[in-house]
């Protein structure tokens, strides 16, 4: 699917993009880890899947939060 260039692109922060990546990575040596029967890599990718995932949604709800704020503030 080839984006139109009226389409609006998401403006999302470095830090959420990076969490985004972590929470991946780990979501995938989870699943090596599982297929191999090696425990410890599986836990290892739980804690940089479960990071990743706290520094999107912290990323994002101060994203929000800024938005919030810049919305109600007159001009």
């Amino acid at each position: 699917m080839v984006a139109s260039p009226s389409s609006k692109k998401v403006n999302m922060p470095a830090a959420a993009r990076s969490g985004l990546v972590l929470l991946l990575l780990g979501a995938l040596i989870v699943g090596l880890g599982s297929y191999f029967g090696r425990g410890g890599l599986s836990f290892y990718g739980l804690i940089i899947a479960v990071a990743g995932f706290l520094i999107y949604v912290i990323t994002s709800i101060k994203r929000s939060r800024q938005n919030e704020k810049d919305y109600r503030s007159p001009k």
